[in-house]
């Protein structure tokens, strides 16, 4: 506490004989501090269901206080109006690490805050980058337009293509805004609506089909969570009114 201090010098065998000094305001007694947030270190999570990125960070520190005891103080920090307390158990000089969890984001260089509560001119501040970590938009792309015969089939595999990655199971289905023909399975049997992308490899043309000349077919996958929004492509086929028969002839 500040303020003047009067200090009063008594002679032993003579009490009445006092010299008196005064100490204007000397001013409050300090002692070193030094905190520092040493790593920041983020963790992102997408939640599929709510289409949600939500991150974890761990917040390492380290401090210098020569003046700490396990009662008056520990050291806050804080992240996006969200704090965590870390208690130094009275060691003046050490380091530990607080979590946070259940951050929202993405956000950029957001601050993050540490300091002791009863001293709270002894600080330290970072940044910390919330990257979102949402899987890629799936893209999809179906053949280039072709011709077939009417006595023909369209094989609803060839020339699809998934992105970002080949490899991941599409949950799509097929329409057609003209044709009259069928979807058919592996086994050959005749499907009825929703055309899914898993079990609807064939299509076969309806002689409405050769007689107009084309069918025009659309593969749409479904609307995930999150930003992504649902993909689509389309192809039109040329549909020729000749039978093939057993001729050997791919259309080209």
């Amino acid at each position: 506490m500040g303020g003047d201090v009067t200090v009063t010098l008594r002679d032993g065998d003579d009490p009445s004989c006092a010299t008196v000094f005064t100490v204007t305001d000397p001013g409050v007694c300090s002692f070193p501090c030094a905190l520092s947030i040493t790593q920041v270190t983020p963790t992102c999570t997408f939640d599929a269901t709510t289409g949600l990125s939500t991150y974890s960070v761990d917040v390492a520190l380290s401090w210098d206080f020569a003046n700490l005891t396990v009662t008056n103080d520990n050291i806050i920090v804080t992240i996006a109006g969200q704090t965590e307390t870390l208690d130094p158990d009275g060691v003046a000089t050490g380091s530990g690490t607080v979590v946070f969890n259940g951050l929202t984001g993405p956000a950029s260089g957001q601050s993050v805050e540490a300091e002791f509560a009863a001293t709270p001119t002894c600080n330290a501040t970072s940044t910390v980058d919330l990257v979102d970590c949402a899987p890629d938009c799936i893209t999809v792309t179906v053949a280039e337009p072709f011709t077939i015969c009417a006595t023909g089939a369209i094989d609803l595999r060839a020339g699809v293509t998934v992105g970002p990655d080949a490899g991941t199971a599409l949950e799509a289905t097929w329409t057609t805004p003209d044709g009259q023909g069928d979807f058919l399975d592996a086994a050959g049997n005749v499907l009825s609506e929703p055309y899914r992308y898993d079990t609807a490899l064939t299509y076969r043309p309806a002689t409405t089909d050769g007689g107009r000349g084309s069918v025009t077919l659309i593969l749409t996958t479904d609307d995930p969570p999150g930003p992504c929004e649902s993909a689509s492509d389309s192809v039109t086929v040329e549909v020729l009114k000749v039978d093939c028969g057993s001729l050997l002839w791919d259309g080209q």
